[in-house]
């Protein structure tokens, strides 16, 4: 039992780590996009018509 306990255990890190992987590239992607949208000027624009 105690076998098994730290295989979920090894898992489950395994687990954060895709996530951590995935959410930090989610969050560069996110910037990039922001990024590029405010080297064309459409930023403002987006934020001047969503208020």
């Amino acid at each position: 039992m105690g076998k098994n306990k730290g295989a979920a255990k090894g898992g489950c890190f395994m687990m954060s780590g895709w996530f951590v992987l995935a959410a930090a590239l989610f969050v560069l992607l996110v910037f990039a996009a922001i990024a590029t949208l405010y080297q064309l000027g459409v930023w403002d624009e987006f934020w001047a018509e969503l208020f």
